[in-house]
């Protein structure tokens, strides 16, 4: 990660499908799943940009994307 390299442990895209599932399942319990659904939001920044077939690690290049106050620099 130092070196900006996200060799695929875990795909992004796969792990996309994963906490989709999760959200799913929140759903269908009635229960609130904030902190998962921001998560989603960032990791989803990270796949729109074209990494889904990086370790999902790469997460880290959407989070510093944003700006001090979390909002796109």
């Amino acid at each position: 990660m130092v070196r900006g390299e996200y060799p695929a442990q875990m795909t992004l895209g796969l792990f996309m499908k994963d906490l989709h599932l999760i959200q799913d399942a929140a759903r269908a319990a009635g229960a609130a799943a904030p902190l998962t659904d921001t998560a989603e939001r960032l990791y989803a920044a990270a796949a729109a940009a074209g990494r889904g077939e990086e370790d999902l690690a790469v997460v880290l290049t959407a989070l510093a994307a944003l700006g001090p106050r979390g909002q796109e620099a």
